[in-house]
């Protein structure tokens, strides 16, 4: 009887062990597998961010900026905190796999600007920078 009782806790044990080895390795397969998603940052992701810092020269105040693509889409980005010089950010949803020509307009103390570039899909992450400088005679250090 106690040979057989022995038996039994040397198989609970055992069947123990291997339950906890399996929880173990399926966990350890689950990081693996949610560590393996990308971030996002596809080369056919048409969804870019557009943002940076935008700054008139001058001594004049930043009262609005408006962004526009050449595939359409267009709207005022909006602005954070400050005066003369303040962060923006503009959402596009069809950038195109080519260079996109992008306008942006200034009112900068009712005064209007305007200057041009070019947007590309990020190579990573859906984010693309670009600091914008208005009205400014000599280097633009933002």
């Amino acid at each position: 009887m106690e040979h057989e009782i022995g038996q039994l806790r040397r198989a609970s044990k055992a069947r123990v062990v291997l339950a906890v080895a399996m929880v173990t390795f399926m966990s350890m397969l689950g990081g693996l597998m949610a560590s393996a998603q990308p971030a996002s940052a596809w080369a056919w992701d048409s969804h870019v961010l557009l943002n940076g810092r935008a700054a008139c020269g001058a001594g004049l105040q930043i009262k609005s900026l408006y962004i526009q693509g050449a595939n359409g889409e267009a709207g005022y980005a909006s602005l954070g905190t400050g005066t003369y010089t303040r962060a923006y950010s503009f959402q596009f949803n069809r950038v195109p796999t080519s260079t996109m020509n992008v306008t942006a307009t200034a009112n900068c103390s009712g005064t209007t600007y305007r200057t041009s570039f070019g947007l590309n899909r990020p190579s990573t992450g859906t984010t693309a920078t670009r600091n914008l400088c208005f009205a400014w005679s000599g280097l633009c250090l933002i």
